[in-house]
């Protein structure tokens, strides 16, 4: 008897959207497949896995080389999920200790729904566990509870998972998915805060985490409206919060960075960006104090500033990056969280050594709150050296 051998067909399940529309075959290779660079269409592979890259590439991981946000073509999942000895562990930690960590604001409802809520969600959402279990085990780490290591392979099952469940929201899962947009974002600021790329250049290791959060924002926004009608619209900072006056040393620190972008920028694109999110960082001074007792509101101006201003962070312009440094300030001087580390700090000095003295009055507000000016804090409206001030001496701006 002849025996006879059929050919197996592998279906492509984790293909980008473009090709699932085409109904062709995708090759899954970012940052943009096969197909779609023969095609020259933008692919779903140069977004999230651009980033998620960075994260782990500077975390010395390898990455599973696929795109968080390409979906397949089934149901999102959510089964039960079993967990072995080390996550259970990890998730006693997290409820002992990590989840009364994930969100610093001074409101025990809020968590509560980190520490009861979000465990109960992950039982069905085996994404948000692994998220849960990839936060938890980063913090154990950092107590040295835990190795490092395996926190990033947590954090790149989290990553994995979410990537082939989902590419349309269904209202039922808004609640999931918000928890893990928030433990993601956080995550990457945990793991890049102590990558040697971090810890070498502060500024380049800041930009991965915003572009995380640039990504999960422009996810989160298409499911506001569910998690607004439950209850963790808690989590959530509100739309219009309350504003109050500028105190003097903030309000001339800003004036300070106008006059700045006004002589020193020469570029009227570049001058418009800039002017821009200086007027994002005033509002954001608004409500937020330069000292802040919790951390509500604290991410609000990396989420209104446009995308045109990131750009220029990633191209290291002098004014965006002075601008940047004073959005550290709050951050700094807020109650410490142990996945920033000292970053804030590194940001501002690393900041000041690559400009140089020419842009030493535009940095001596952020370099004064870190007490990095020596005797000369710069905290109070008399103390801040305005460039008005300077111009009257006959110094103009332009020589700087």
């Amino acid at each position: 008897m002849v025996s006879s051998s059929k050919r197996t067909h592998t279906k492509s399940r984790l293909g980008c959207g473009q090709c699932k529309k085409k109904r062709i075959k995708c090759d899954e290779r970012p940052p943009s497949c096969g197909p779609c660079t023969k095609r020259s269409l933008v692919c779903d592979y140069a977004e999230w896995s651009l980033s998620s890259q960075k994260v782990l590439k500077d975390a010395k991981l390898d990455v599973v080389s696929k795109p968080i946000f390409s979906v397949p073509e089934e149901a999102p999942c959510t089964q039960t999920t079993r967990l072995d000895v080390e996550q259970l562990m990890l998730m006693h930690h997290y409820t002992l200790k990590t989840s009364l960590t994930v969100c610093r604001v001074l409101n025990r409802g809020v968590q509560q729904i980190w520490q009861t809520k979000m465990p109960l969600l992950a039982q069905k959402y085996p994404f948000l566990m692994h998220g849960m279990l990839a936060i938890s085990a980063l913090h154990a780490a950092s107590e040295g509870e835990f190795d490092e290591g395996n926190a990033l392979r947590y954090y790149n099952d989290a990553l994995y998972s979410f990537r082939t469940s989902y590419r349309v929201v269904r209202p039922e899962d808004s609640e999931a998915i918000l928890g893990f947009c928030i433990l993601i974002f956080l995550i990457s600021i945990g793991i890049n805060s102590k990558s040697e790329v971090t810890l070498s250049d502060p500024i380049k290791g800041f930009l991965a985490p915003l572009e995380v959060l640039r990504m999960t924002m422009r996810f989160f926004r298409s499911f506001r409206s569910q998690i607004d009608e439950t209850t963790l619209k808690e989590i959530v900072p509100e739309r219009n919060p309350v504003t109050s006056p500028l105190c003097e040393g903030t309000a001339a620190a800003l004036r300070n960075l106008e006059k700045c972008n006004r002589a020193m920028v020469t570029s009227e694109a570049e001058r418009k960006i800039c002017q821009e999110a200086i007027n994002q960082l005033s509002y954001y001074f608004s409500i937020v104090s330069p000292r802040p007792r919790d951390w509500n509101f604290l991410i609000r101006w990396l989420i209104l500033i446009p995308e045109s201003f990131h750009v220029l962070l990633q191209q290291n312009n002098p004014m965006a990056l002075i601008v940047l440094a004073h959005w550290c300030v709050p951050i700094h001087h807020a109650p410490r969280r142990w996945f920033m580390n000292d970053w804030p700090e590194r940001m501002i000095r690393s900041i000041a050594n690559r400009l140089g003295s020419v842009w030493d009055i535009s940095m001596q507000w952020p370099l004064g709150e870190i007490n990095a000016t020596g005797s000369a804090i710069c905290r109070t409206g008399p103390h801040v050296t305005e460039l008005a001030d300077l111009d009257q001496g006959g110094e103009s701006c332009q020589a700087w």
